[in-house]
């Protein structure tokens, strides 16, 4: 029997799109196997090798990268599940809406080297595997739009709500996230009764019995897997709390952690131990060690942590929102580690988990060139994740008059990935760029559906009622968290210190910047100015006729760290701040060679009720503008335009 050429067409574009995912995959993975093992990595690759679990990562992520060493020891398998799953995705996308959007579904193909995508493909951290069962769980919920038999639909949605909970029990924050897909497939097996149907209807009733149930069977399976598994606890809640204590200790000059604290100690967790970009340091390896250490010394630590975290939430509400926007800034606009590559920025330097060569160098580095651009560095960062996903949302619902069920399932696909990027505000611990790449990938994967399916027969919407009210909050709330986020900062204290040596014997100066792990930071931090002084392996010696050095620092009100050189060979020197008002002389003269630090204490932030009510009020200003002014304004001058064309057309 003959095939039409409508059939004749459909075949020829999915042998395409084929190829060229294939081609995509091997490049892919020739590119960047064995697969970069991330330090976070190689501590679950060693519980594989020792058959043990732990729950400070995910036991199924454990469990499930232990399948593929079965297969692959080492990082191959896992990176080839990764990479495959990301194309292999795109490419089920791409075919299922041939017959939707013809040969622009080929558009779908363009997803794993949009901006961001390639940067951690190869990459073996639980993030990249998340992305995959999302995906899975995306592309089942399409399967489920497209089928006719109610059979089948439900079958699909089975498995869409199966490689949900997979999504849920890699990374525990992305529950909030599954809730539109979660939605959305009950909709596709109890279609959604009409407006006027009562809320209380048995239709509607069924629908959320459904989605209730469904929800429910995701948040058993981590319970239940913990039982089968049986992981050492390590109690991971304790570095979120410990976060949240000391960004609010910081916020309203009070020592917010339960316990018997010295003076020092105190001293060191109001005016040292918050960084915005350093993650790590209140971790048991950090800068403020100590903390962590108190907090997580037994039940009784844990239980006492816990409390006053509770209680430190629920009185200082608006404080906690605002203290944690700068590490949401971070993150959303400057994320760290945003490429992870084999030896990647040490070329000279081996460390644990840079020891790793990649099996095709040429083509390793031409990857890395690309990822390196500032094309993808620029516009793969996460905040355009949210901001591509609002747009969007709004251009689904405003092209058409009425969304089918592929539509629904895309705008719930950009509606999880702008909670899932929401939910980093009051959920985040470190600002790495793994942890936001699954915003980025469904805005992607939503705005080149939006793109594609534009034509010259759209229809378009521009009622007072094309947003529905959760869509139009979700855009409102979200963008004005960007623009809230992106405006903030804390206040900083300008201070200036003047370095004079004293005397012949020459002074050695190793680094002064904002007390904190070297490791985070430059060793200057400010503008240096040393006449007469030596620069060599980034440290200044002074001469016979050296000036004295001066360098400027803006911080948020914390402690400056002073590093120099002590031994026999060295003399006194005078460290200054200001025009002269605070000095002290330091003697790094000693018996032998050695490195100290002198601790310049930093001034008291002006935080206050004030500055509190400035940023909260500008959040829920800019929201309140967007969904009473701006959205509603869009859809008035559309109708504007819509009646200025009518008559012209006549």
């Amino acid at each position: 029997m003959a095939l039409s050429p409508a059939q004749n067409s459909e075949s020829r574009q999915g042998l395409l799109f084929t190829c060229l995912a294939f081609i995509g995959v091997v490049l892919n993975l020739r590119a960047t196997l064995p697969g970069y093992l991330y330090s976070d990595s190689k501590l679950i690759l060693e519980e594989i090798q020792t058959h043990r679990y732990s729950d400070w990562h995910s036991p199924f992520y454990r469990w499930f990268w232990g399948l593929w060493t079965r297969i692959l020891p080492g990082p191959e398998g896992i990176t080839v599940f990764n990479i495959g799953g990301l194309w292999l995705a795109c490419l089920a996308i791409a075919l299922l809406l041939r017959r939707k959007l013809g040969w622009k579904a080929g558009f779908f193909l363009l997803v794993p080297i949009l901006p961001g995508q390639l940067n951690l493909t190869g990459t073996v951290v639980l993030d990249t595997t998340m992305n995959v069962f999302f995906l899975a769980a995306f592309v089942c919920s399409l399967l489920a739009a497209g089928a006719t038999r109610e059979r089948l639909k439900l079958r699909y949605v089975v498995a869409s709500t199966l490689c949900l909970t997979a999504t849920v029990l890699t990374r525990s924050n992305s529950l909030f996230a599954i809730l539109p897909l979660l939605a959305v497939n009950t909709g596709l097996i109890i279609p959604p009764a009409s407006p006027s149907t009562s809320p209380l209807a048995p239709s509607n009733r069924k629908r959320l019995f459904t989605f209730a149930a469904s929800l429910c069977g995701v948040l058993l399976a981590g319970p239940l897997l913990n039982v089968i598994l049986k992981p050492s606890h390590n109690h991971p809640i304790i570095s979120l709390q410990v976060k949240h204590l000391q960004q609010l200790s910081y916020y309203t000059q009070q020592n917010r952690f339960p316990g018997t604290w010295t003076t020092e100690q105190t001293h060191q967790i109001l005016h040292s131990c918050e960084k915005d970009r350093a993650w790590d340091n209140d971790s048991f390896w950090g800068h403020c060690s100590f903390i962590a250490r108190a907090a997580n010394q037994d039940d009784a630590s844990r239980r006492a942590t816990g409390h006053a975290w509770l209680k430190t939430l629920v009185t200082h509400p608006f404080g906690f929102f605002v203290s944690s926007l700068p590490t949401y800034k971070v993150a959303l606009f400057d994320p760290t580690r945003p490429i992870m590559l084999f030896n990647w920025g040490m070329p000279d330097v081996k460390i644990p988990w840079q020891d790793q060569e990649p099996w095709d160098k040429s083509l390793h580095e031409r990857h890395k060139t690309f990822i390196e651009s500032g094309f993808n560095l620029e516009f793969g960062k996460p905040f355009m994740g949210i901001l591509l996903s609002c747009l969007g949302l709004v251009v689904c619902f405003v092209t058409r008059s009425r969304l089918d069920q592929y539509d629904r399932v895309f705008c719930a696909l950009m509606a999880s990935g702008i909670i899932y990027l929401l939910t980093f505000l009051p959920i985040n611990v470190a600002t790495e760029y793994r942890y936001y790449i699954w915003g980025l990938l469904s805005a992607e994967v939503g705005a080149v559906y939006c793109v594609a399916s534009l034509s010259r027969s759209l229809r378009f919407n521009f009622s007072k009622t094309a947003f529905p009210p959760l869509i139009k909050g979700l855009v409102a709330v979200s963008t004005a968290l960007v623009l809230t986020t992106k405006l903030f900062s804390y206040p900083q204290e300008v201070r200036t210190f003047s370095i004079t040596p004293q005397g012949d014997a020459p002074a050695r100066i190793l680094y002064l910047r904002e007390e904190i792990d070297k490791f985070w930071t430059d060793a200057f931090e400010g503008h240096v100015d040393a006449p007469g002084w030596n620069l060599s392996n980034n440290e200044y010696v002074s001469g016979k006729n050296s000036q004295p050095l001066t360098m400027t620092l803006s911080l948020p009100y914390q402690d400056a760290a002073l590093g120099y050189a002590t031994g026999p060979d060295y003399g006194s020197f005078r460290v200054c701040e200001g025009a002269g008002k605070t000095c002290q002389t330091v003697d790094a003269r000693s018996a032998t060679a050695g490195e100290q630090t002198l601790i310049l204490p930093g001034g008291t932030p002006p935080i206050g009720t004030v500055f509190t009510v400035k940023w909260v009020s500008l959040f829920l200003g800019l929201s309140l503008a967007l969904y009473l002014v701006l959205l509603p304004g869009l859809l008035r001058a559309g109708r504007a335009l819509v009646r200025n064309q009518r008559p012209q057309a006549s």
